[in-house]
C-alpha cells in the first residue's frame, strides 16, 4: 500500500522510571495500611482491590515498558492487534508537544471500556503526517492528558 493509505510505527509504552527500594516499600505500607483500614471498617471488596491494584502496580513496574506496533488504514486504527474502526472514534487530537510523555495522539471512542484512548508517536516531526491522516476519518477536537495520567506521572508510574 502506499504511504497514503496506511501508516505504520512503533513505540515504547511508556519512558521507564527507576524507583528506589524505598518507593516500593511506600507502596506497600499504604497498601497494608489501606487493606488494614478497609477490613477494620468491614470492606473487604474494597481490602481486595488495593492489595491486587498494588501487585499489578509492581508487577508492570518490574516488566518494564514494552514494544507497540501502531498501524492507521483506511479501516481504522490498529494498536497491538486490537482494531479501532473508525466508526467507534469519535474525535481525535494530535499532540506533539514533548510534555507529558512526548507526542501521542489522544482518541475519544464510542466504548465504555475504553472511551479514551492515548497513542505515542516516534516522533515530533511524524505528528503533522498522522493529523493529516486522521482528519479524513474524525472529527478534530483539541484534548490534553486525562487526570489519571497526571496522577501516574506524579506517582512515576
Amino acid at each position: 500500500m502506499p504511504a497514503s493509505q496506511e501508516l505504520v510505527w512503533h513505540v515504547e509504552t511508556h519512558e521507564h522510571k527507576e524507583h528506589t527500594a524505598d518507593w516500593y516499600w511506600a507502596l506497600g505500607l499504604l497498601t497494608v495500611v489501606g487493606a488494614a483500614l478497609s477490613v477494620w471498617f468491614d470492606n473487604i471488596l474494597l481490602a481486595l482491590i488495593l492489595i491486587i491494584g498494588a501487585s499489578a502496580i509492581v508487577v508492570l513496574k518490574l516488566r518494564g515498558p514494552r514494544e507497540h506496533a501502531v498501524r492507521l488504514d483506511a479501516r481504522g486504527i490498529t494498536l497491538d492487534g486490537t482494531l479501532y474502526i473508525w466508526k467507534s472514534i469519535h474525535t481525535f487530537w494530535v499532540n506533539s508537544d514533548e510534555t507529558h510523555g512526548g507526542p501521542c495522539i489522544y482518541l475519544t471512542a464510542h466504548s465504555i471500556l475504553t472511551p479514551r484512548i492515548n497513542i505515542p508517536l516516534d516522533s515530533k516531526e511524524h505528528a503533522e503526517e498522522v493529523r493529516a491522516f486522521l482528519k479524513r476519518f474524525a472529527d478534530e477536537v483539541e484534548q490534553g492528558p486525562h487526570l489519571g495520567e497526571h496522577l501516574a506521572e506524579i506517582l512515576g508510574l
